[in-house]
């Protein structure tokens, strides 16, 4: 089962969400509780969801959406924990998302919508790099992927390694960093 949350962010510098919208994803959750016993449990402030999907509208008129198996929402923190993670970020009106991406566990921040993807990173690009790392970060803010973490990036017949990598939602610009080596498969 999944269960939609909807949270609106702000016009305001820095993209924070609605206060409107952080309550509407605590009550969803509380809900969730009390409707389908089971399904999602309370521990002090920690509520546990099954089939939970995150979904924030960006200022630009895209969206950063985060579906997973499971997850826990830390009430205190603003903090939620996804597990077995389906991830996509779009730009704008764009039918093509920025960054798609799955994961083992993201650590999503519900105040910035910023998350870090943690185990067996695979993802896809807007202009077709596939990428794999152990972990990946996004900043909204920033507009931007990242990982400090070795990293395997594939454009149809070339493989590139590198120790990490910046991708710019914006520009469309992928750049490795460090120690960068290039495979050409046949």
């Amino acid at each position: 089962m999944i269960v939609p949350i909807e949270a609106q962010k702000s016009t305001s510098a820095g993209r924070p969400l609605h206060k409107a919208g952080l309550r509407r994803i605590a009550a969803g959750l509380a809900l969730c509780a009390g409707l389908f016993p089971g399904v999602a449990t309370a521990r002090d402030s920690m509520l546990e969801v099954q089939g939970m999907t995150f979904s924030a509208s960006r200022e630009d008129g895209g969206e950063i959406v985060l579906s997973s198996h499971s997850a826990e929402f830390e009430s205190e923190t603003r903090q939620a924990v996804l597990f077995d993670v389906d991830a996509h970020v779009a730009l704008a009106d764009d039918e093509v998302p920025s960054f798609s991406l799955v994961c083992d566990r993201a650590e999503l921040n519900l105040d910035t919508s910023d998350f870090r993807a943690n185990g067996d990173v695979r993802g896809k690009t807007a202009s077709g790099e596939r990428y794999s790392a152990e972990w990946v970060r996004f900043d909204p803010e920033a507009d931007l992927l990242y990982s400090d973490s070795p990293v395997e990036v594939s454009n149809g017949a070339t493989l590139l390694r590198g120790d990490g990598f910046r991708y710019d939602l914006i520009e469309e610009r992928l750049k490795l960093l460090g120690n960068v080596s290039v495979v050409h498969r046949p």
